[in-house]
């Protein structure tokens, strides 16, 4: 208002002064309007800062959520892990305390009569076969668990060289033979005609197959058949053994090959014998040479096969090759 009796006061014209009067309040209707409409604007932009601080909490807290319910999962997880070990450990040692109480028995049995017996009585001679086999039992048992150990502590090693499949598959049927002999099971193989020439720790792979001939023969019939094959393909080398006994129900399959955890659920050793170790380290040792192992099974009374794949060398310096296919096949 000032402005405007300043106006008034130094101009004579008075329509000059209204004119100029009029575009002041323009002016300052104008100016009205644009501070409300900052005024707006600021509020607006206050609340959607707000607002995208709210989202932004609500996203922080919905990531701590998931944390959450991803770290209970895992402890629920670890402590169901727990349990199951626990629970096969138990069942370990059950079957340890079996294992190791029938063979005892049978060597303490056997010492008594022949306490009784002139040494040239022709029973001495049956009692000490079955003494010595009874104790080769156990020094197997206590080998199962030295290895038991091994693959718990990571101490197992190899010796690798090059060698032939055929000799591998040789020293194993010689390991399993008292094993195959007891339940008189044939085994038949079928290997390539070519030799095949591997690059691994002799003693362990003959192991590993002594493991798996050893395993069929317990959950084999009378007379049933074990077959070996072996080929080549893709550069890698496949070898099966495969049985006609009791099989394996496709929801124990998975754990099949976890240290302890052959009860009587999955393969009834109570029956058959044995402390759960062989497999576990058949996968152990088929992994250290850079291999895997899978079993098959159709389901109970289907038999099992158990398919080994190894890695193969080059072609050595000594002119052995590798074929592929299927060869010639051998019987015993």
């Amino acid at each position: 208002m000032d402005e405007i009796s300043r106006l008034t006061d130094s101009v004579a014209d008075p329509i000059a002064v209204k004119q100029k009067i009029e575009t002041l309040l323009r002016e300052n209707a104008a100016l009205r309007d644009t501070v409300a409409t900052l005024r707006e604007h600021l509020r607006a932009e206050g609340e959607d800062a707000s607002g995208r601080l709210a989202q932004q909490q609500i996203s922080q807290l919905r990531e701590a959520n998931q944390h959450l319910v991803l770290a209970t999962f895992g402890a629920q997880d670890s402590t169901t892990a727990a349990k199951a070990l626990n629970e096969r450990q138990t069942v370990f040692l059950s079957m340890l305390a079996h294992e190791l109480r029938n063979p005892m028995a049978s060597i303490a049995i056997a010492n008594t009569v022949m306490e009784s017996l002139n040494l040239a009585h022709p029973s001495v001679a049956r009692l000490l076969a079955i003494t010595r086999r009874q104790i080769s039992h156990l020094v197997r048992l206590v080998d199962d668990l030295l290895d038991a150990s091994r693959i718990s502590t990571g101490k197992i090693s190899l010796q690798t060289h090059m060698i032939l499949l055929n000799e591998v598959i040789d020293s194993a049927m010689e390991t399993a033979q008292p094993s195959l002999a007891n339940r008189r099971l044939p085994v038949r193989v079928d290997l390539p005609p070519a030799p095949v020439v591997l690059l691994g720790d002799m003693v362990r792979l003959s192991q590993l197959f002594a493991n798996l001939l050893i395993n069929a023969s317990k959950f084999s019939d009378v007379d049933d058949t074990i077959l070996v094959t072996a080929s080549v393909q893709d550069g890698q080398l496949v070898v099966a053994v495969k049985d006609e006994g009791k099989g394996i129900a496709l929801e124990f399959q998975p754990g099949i090959f976890d240290l302890f955890s052959q009860g009587a659920d999955v393969h009834d050793h109570s029956s058959a014998g044995g402390l759960g170790i062989g497999l576990s380290l058949v996968r152990t040792i088929a992994e250290m040479h850079g291999g895997s192992v899978r079993v098959e099974s159709a389901g109970p009374g289907c038999g099992s096969e158990f398919v080994v794949v190894l890695p193969l060398p080059a072609i050595s310096a000594s002119g052995l090759h590798l074929a592929d296919g299927r060869g010639r096949g051998a019987a015993t």
